[in-house]
């Protein structure tokens, strides 16, 4: 994922000036490999991991990793800094956890009716409308597919072939 963000920026000449790693040396030691890989200088890596074994909210003390020093850099739990940092931190993972949400959910709503070969999104809306469910258009006579405006015959064959392979 790294690689993907920072190859594009580094292409759209839009880098930041300080990537914030969301964890110990690890991680930053993954953050460092990728800036070096990509030849980017210009960009500073850092590590930010809670304390450990503390994974709540509140006023916790975190380790910043900082490159080529051995130990982390402890921030007392009143620090502004610490508090600007834990700030990004939490925003990137609203940012995450709401994208990944989104992506479920789309996943969850796919239609059944996607599965019928010749019908669009346009008509998929359109049948949904007309009969009002899914279930509906399962238990829909051939008159009453073959009465419905926007259907061609062809549709109706997807839609009776589609029915009978469930």
């Amino acid at each position: 994922m790294l690689t993907r963000r920072y190859k594009r920026a580094k292409e759209e000449n839009n880098l930041p000036d300080l990537l914030i790693v969301d964890g110990g040396k690890g991680h930053l030691q993954i953050g460092l490999k990728v800036m070096a890989e990509l030849n980017i200088i210009t960009v500073d890596v850092i590590g930010l991991a809670k304390e450990e074994g503390r994974h709540d909210k509140g006023v916790t003390a975190e380790k910043v990793f900082l490159p080529n020093l051995k130990d982390p850099i402890l921030l007392r739990k009143t620090s502004k800094a610490l508090f600007l940092l834990q700030q990004i931190r939490d925003e990137a993972h609203r940012f995450a956890i709401s994208f990944h949400r989104k992506r479920r959910g789309k996943e969850i709503l796919k239609s059944a009716l996607e599965e019928i070969p010749g019908i669009g999104p346009v008509k998929r809306k359109a049948l949904l409308r007309h009969f009002g469910s899914v279930q509906k258009i399962r238990e829909a006579t051939v008159e009453q597919l073959q009465a419905m405006k926007g259907l061609s015959k062809a549709n109706v064959q997807a839609i009776l072939d589609w029915r009978a392979a469930q």
